[in-house]
């Protein structure tokens, strides 16, 4: 197992105080954006007006509007279409016939908690578990391809990539194929620094359905040529009828927080000339 180093030099190079803050206010600024936390505030600050202050029609307005957005986010049409349009953009590699087996398969990070008292694989989150399955599958479709693990730690000691690795070759991956990279802290950065690992091959480029189009874009701008290999989806239309369906779910506020967050991504990522 390999960890790359080269470009952290690179990566730290020039870090300054304004791109940390622009870091935490760029993730900061999302949370706030999720639906969730939109619909609370506009119920709270509603409630506030019609138990607190004579602003009694703005409070009927501004509770009336969180409801409504939270019913909208609760029920699965609309986090549904936010969702599909983003997973809709790739296919799922299922024939690798036609694929020449390239020499790298990537799989970006995603979140995880390390406990000792867990397996690693119960440490990673649904997102991790997916991408480390879709990986494996394809390195046992195509021989003699080196995976690369991406993903940082972040406030967690064990960084993302170390864990999706040991989970690999505990199900029998060979160690050797293995390329650890642990310093990026986004898309942005992973798409930089693998780019300068894959050196103009080609490579399947594993990641959730809904986060693909980002992380294509973005490796695309630093002159890489991934092919897509998208897993992990959220919109599986069922052949037949779900009650379900007839009910709100928090699994329908999840779909529209994590398309949501990807459509942030993108803008901001477009307003930064990333992509």
């Amino acid at each position: 197992m390999q960890t790359f180093r080269g470009s952290l030099r690179e990566l730290c190079k020039g870090r300054s105080m304004d791109s940390n803050f622009m870091f935490f206010f760029k993730k900061t600024l999302g949370h706030l954006l999720m639906p969730l936390p939109i619909c609370l505030t506009l119920l709270v600050i509603g409630l506030i007006f019609l138990f607190f202050s004579k602003r009694q029609t703005a409070g009927k307005t501004l509770v009336a509007i969180g409801t409504c957005f939270l019913l909208s986010f609760s029920y699965n049409y609309i986090p549904g279409w936010m969702a599909y349009s983003l997973e809709n953009q790739n296919t799922s590699l299922l024939n690798l016939d036609f694929i020449e087996s390239p020499k790298f398969i990537v799989v970006l990070g995603s979140s995880h908690v390390s406990n000792p008292r867990l397996p690693e694989h119960s440490q990673l989150g649904c997102s991790g578990v997916s991408r480390l399955i879709e990986a494996i599958r394809l390195n046992r479709s195509l021989k003699n391809t080196k995976l690369i693990f991406s993903g940082w730690g972040g406030s967690d000691p064990v960084p993302n990539a170390q864990v999706m690795a040991k989970v690999a070759t505990d199900l029998g991956l060979n160690p050797d194929s293995v390329i650890l990279v642990t310093h990026p802290k986004d898309t942005k950065d992973e798409a930089r620094i693998i780019s300068e690992i894959v050196t103009g091959e080609r490579f399947l480029l594993v990641t959730s359905a809904m986060h693909m189009p980002r992380s294509v874009a973005l490796f695309r701008k630093q002159g890489a040529d991934p092919i897509p290999a998208p897993t992990d989806y959220r919109v599986k239309k069922s052949l037949g009828f779900s009650i379900g369906r007839l009910f709100p779910s928090s699994e329908n506020i999840v779909t529209a927080r994590r398309a949501t967050h990807e459509y942030l991504g993108l803008v901001w990522a477009k307003m930064r000339g990333q992509i």
